[in-house]
């Protein structure tokens, strides 16, 4: 088990709730460990201010871990309160914003929510988030479909809605002096690597990992190398 002897605050992805990071927060033991229930949020401004209040809680400076979703609530409050942060380790997310493609999907889901505000996440749509070799793996696709059960549609309404379109923060994060560490997976559809690559060439200071056989739900297929980053990352980033 990896020791983290820092505060860490950890930020979910759309439709998430705690059990995104169950499997890395078993492999570490973390002296203060924070999170930010984005899914109690109505508004991208509830979810600011969850974060910041987290932020306000952290024993001195705090590390953001944002997944996807949280990534970018994670980059948006640490270029609000930078002197309150000691480093940001961005998980699945793109710095430029959604992609045209991922958009329209959205907006496709948001249209088929409206009419049928029980439907239920779809074998296609779980098809974006994992590979072929990681659907057969039920457990983690599993968690993913008990999270939504749980969330519930109008999470998912509130979340898209907050956070669609995603402003390019691509500009204010590579003047951003804080300690950076971005990972993304090889096969993930929705934070394209060869996009988070191309942000990374702007930011040579940014610590780059690209998990080859993996998609977007990393945290969950590779939680066990995610957690080395983590652990190796913060350490090296301590005061």
């Amino acid at each position: 088990m990896n020791t983290i002897n820092q505060s860490v605050l950890f930020l979910p992805g759309t439709l998430c709730d705690e059990r995104i990071w169950l499997p890395i927060w078993q492999t570490l033991n973390i002296y203060e460990r924070l999170y930010s229930p984005l899914q109690w949020a109505q508004s991208l401004e509830d979810m600011l201010a969850l974060t910041e209040d987290r932020i306000s809680q952290a024993q001195g400076k705090v590390h953001l871990v944002g997944y996807s979703m949280g990534g970018y609530i994670a980059a948006l409050s640490a270029l609000q309160n930078k002197s309150e942060i000691a480093s940001i380790s961005l998980i699945a997310y793109d710095p430029f914003g959604l992609s045209n493609e991922e958009l329209s999907t959205r907006q496709s889901l948001l249209k088929a929510l409206s009419k049928n505000p029980k439907m239920k996440l779809g074998r296609n749509r779980l098809a974006q988030y994992f590979t072929q070799a990681e659907l057969e793996h039920n457990t983690h696709p599993q968690t993913v479909i008990d999270m939504q059960n749980d969330l519930g549609n109008s999470t998912l309404v509130n979340q898209i809605k907050s956070t669609t379109p995603r402003q390019d923060l691509s500009t204010q994060l590579q003047s951003l002096d804080i300690p950076m560490q971005v990972i993304v997976g090889e096969q993930d559809f929705i934070a394209q690597a060869n996009n988070v690559e191309k942000f990374c060439q702007s930011k040579p200071s940014a610590n780059l990992h690209c998990l080859s056989g993996t998609a977007h739900m990393l945290v969950l297929t590779q939680a066990n190398k995610v957690s080395d980053m983590l652990a190796q990352f913060i350490s090296a980033n301590s005061n």
